[in-house]
Formats: structure tokens, sequence, C-alpha cells
């Protein structure tokens, strides 16, 4: 018998041995096992490595509401947890999981959109300007209706996206008490499934956007080409954004289940930075009325396209700046 074995016998002593409570005491030792091999693994010495294990986990009543067994150990135990959240248990847990798979996916798409939407007024315009079909006003006005329904679909993608969560709220927010079963869950899922290959896919295709517009400019020196560039950019962009959201849906569930998540999918609501987070939201309206005023009040639109690709690279750049400062305080928080 291991000295964890020795340890447990006499913490399960005074209770009943049912089944619940036999399950609770494997839960108990997988977990302490598992943080003994972790400490010896880092080269604490095994004699060490038990008593750092017993002392982190203490007594039974300490760990009762992780282990989701308050009831069981009876009034003394579950008066302390009284005003505690309910415990989550891993049915739920998992129902909540698909659910952010199919949020993300929305989160996904509509983000992009925001990107793309000025592409639509931009490409009405190369249109107008490679067929001399339509006067600029026209192209204006098409565009600008083609703008707003994109923009309308992307605001119903993400009021879907809120609908699906919000018999998860309590998730969402982290008003629960986290049980064992779901930590294991949680840290499975997180192990199994986290990747940065989305991420730097995204980074890549952030950094390669420019090029859309200037190699058209190098090669060729035409405008109306250049201007396609522009949504070439705008697509790049907004490609690079889906990269960056949509694979991230496990390890996202896997962070609000251990109760350590920040959202990183909406820059306006969730920026690292206060300052992050008003640049975000001024961002596209304060471009598309820049490249409207350029447009109309000073007839420019075959110099206004320029402020697109800028504008979408630079949204880009504002991403890894807020993901860096992220990472940065997670580092401080972990030292």
């Amino acid at each position: 018998m291991t000295v964890i074995d020795s340890y447990l016998e006499t913490m399960f002593a005074p209770y009943p041995d049912t089944p619940r409570m036999r399950e609770a005491k494997a839960e108990l030792r997988t977990m302490m096992e598992d943080e003994h091999a972790a400490l010896t693994a880092s080269g604490v010495p095994e004699t060490a490595a038990y008593g750092q294990v017993i002392a982190q986990f203490g007594s039974l009543e300490e760990v009762a509401a992780e282990l989701g067994i308050q009831r069981e150990l009876g009034d003394e135990a579950s008066t302390p947890a009284e005003n505690a959240p309910p415990p989550l248990d891993r049915e739920r847990a998992e129902a909540y999981v698909r659910k952010v798979k199919d949020k993300q996916i929305l989160t996904a798409v509509s983000t992009p959109l925001f990107v793309l939407a000025p592409a639509a007024l931009v490409f009405i315009l190369w249109i107008s300007q490679s067929t001399r079909a339509l006067t600029d006003e026209i192209a204006v006005g098409i565009g600008l209706a083609a703008l707003l329904v994109i923009v309308v679909i992307g605001v119903l993608l993400g009021m879907r996206r809120d609908a699906l969560m919000r018999p998860f709220a309590d998730i969402e927010s982290g008003e629960f008490t986290l049980t064992a079963p779901v930590r294991r869950h949680a840290e499975q899922l997180w192990d199994t499934q986290r990747t940065g290959a989305g991420k730097g896919a995204a980074v890549a295709l952030f950094i390669l956007s420019p090029l859309a517009v200037i190699l058209p400019a190098l090669l060729s020196g035409d405008g109306n080409l250049t201007l396609l560039g522009t949504v070439g950019t705008l697509l790049l962009v907004a490609i690079g954004l889906f990269c960056w959201i949509a694979p991230n849906a496990t390890e996202r569930a896997a962070e609000h289940l251990l109760q350590e998540h920040e959202d990183q999918d909406d820059l306006i609501s969730s920026g690292t930075h206060p300052v992050v987070r008003v640049i975000a939201a001024v961002w596209w309206p304060i471009t598309v009325a820049a490249f409207l005023l350029w447009g109309l009040a000073f007839d420019g639109w075959h110099q206004a396209w320029v402020l697109f690709p800028i504008a979408g690279v630079l949204y880009g750049a504002l991403w890894a700046v807020n993901g860096a400062l992220r990472t940065a305080d997670d580092t401080a928080r972990r030292a």
C-alpha cells in the first residue's frame, strides 16, 4: 500500500462506504497520484513529493466541493459551502463543450464579415471603374447597400451565437463549483486539442495580405487592378481571422471549465487593454467614414481605396498586439 493509499484510507474511514464515496476516493487517488508524478518528474524527491501532495489536498472537507460529495459528508461539511455556486457535473460540461464548438463557428464567420463588408464597396467601385457601366455615385450606393447587408448578417450571426450560450451563462461567467470529474475532463481537452497551427496560419496571412495590393501596383501600374488588390487584402485578413478563431473551440471551452478563460474572439468587448477595446470599437466605422469623405467631398475614389488595405493590415496587427499583451499577462500571473 502506497503512502497515498494509506492517507486515503484514513481520510475516508469515518464515512460510509457507499458507491459514491468509493468513486470519490478513486478520483482523489488519481488526482494525488498525478500531482505526485508531476512533482517527481520536476526533480522533487519521492518522499518530499508525498508530503507536498498531502499538504496540497488537505482534509476531505477541503476538497468535498471539488469532488461533489458535500452531501455525503453531512451537515458539517455542507455548511461552509451553502453560499458556494452549485457544482458542475460532467454531463452538463460535455453539453457545454458541444455548444461552444457551435458558437465558435458562428464567431469565426461573423467576425470576418465585418472586415469583408468594406470589400463589397471597393469591389463595386472596381467594377464601375473597369466597365464604366455605372457612375461613381451609383456604384457607391450599391456598394453601401452591400456593405450594410453584410454587416446585418454579421450582427444576426452574433445574436444567434449569444442565444446558443444563454443556457450556459453560469459556466460562461464562472459561477459554478469545479468538480474533480469536470476538472479532469477539461484538462484532457486542453492537453489533446490545444494547437497553435490556426494562429500561425492567421499571422502568416496578416503578414502576406499587403502583397495583394503591392504586387499589382509594382507589376502593372494599373490603378483599377490595384483597387481589386484591395479586395484581396481584406479577403486575406478575413481568412486570417477565421483561422485564428475557428480551431480554438475546444481550448476555449476547457479554459471556461477551468475558470481561466478570457475571450479573444471579440476585441471590442474583451481586449486586454482598454485602449485596444476603444480602438477596435471605432476602427471600421472611422475607416468607412474616411473613405466616403475622401471620395465624396474630394472626388478621390481612385486614391481612397488605399485606406482599406492599410486598415485591414493594421487591424490584424491590433489582434497580434492584443495576443501579445494577453500572453504577457498570463506569464506574469503564473510566475
